[in-house]
């Protein structure tokens, strides 16, 4: 009786153990394949209860620039990487969150968030040949976010979206 119980106890945790390993491989999996990601990557940056979003996109047809100038901001691999960096230089990587039974939680699942409880939050989609096709960055603090508009800014060099972007997240 005790072999059995100790078999087993030892069994659970291997098995925990595993699949630990596997949650936090497919978390750097992901954020490795985002890194990767710089000749498919568009980007969408979204201002939750607002009808306002800007879109960098790559290889997409811009649809009417003049209707919206906001909505597909042309991108290239040089301008993609940019925002790559930018994400890294403001610690963006570091917490991942995926679409899970339409619910956003990280690879782990230790980490929910809602939408409308972000200042500001980012759609990012890499392609379909990568661990995951999209991944949401969310954004809590409008310090932060200002700082992140500023050096996307810096980018894509369209003053205009970038400054109506900063007022919504200031209303």
């Amino acid at each position: 009786m005790k072999k059995t119980f100790l078999i087993t106890g030892l069994f659970l945790m291997l098995f925990s153990m595993a699949s630990f390993a596997q949650e936090v491989l497919k978390a750097d999996k992901i954020k490795a394949d985002l890194k990767a990601s710089a000749e498919s990557l568009s980007v969408t940056l979204i201002v939750p209860d607002s009808d306002f979003y800007i879109g960098l996109v790559k290889d997409q047809i811009v649809e009417n620039i003049y209707l919206n100038p906001c909505i597909d901001i042309k991108s290239d691999i040089n301008k993609n990487q940019k925002v790559l960096n930018v994400l890294e230089k403001h610690n963006l990587l570091n917490q991942l969150f995926i679409e899970v039974d339409n619910q956003y939680q990280t690879a782990d699942s230790k980490a929910i968030f809602e939408p409308d409880e972000a200042v500001l939050y980012l759609e990012l989609f890499m392609g379909v040949n990568k661990s995951v096709s999209q991944i949401f960055v969310p954004m809590f603090d409008k310090e932060k976010a200002e700082l992140l508009i500023a050096d996307l800014r810096k980018i894509f060099g369209n003053k205009k979206c970038f400054k109506q972007l900063q007022r919504e997240i200031n209303t």
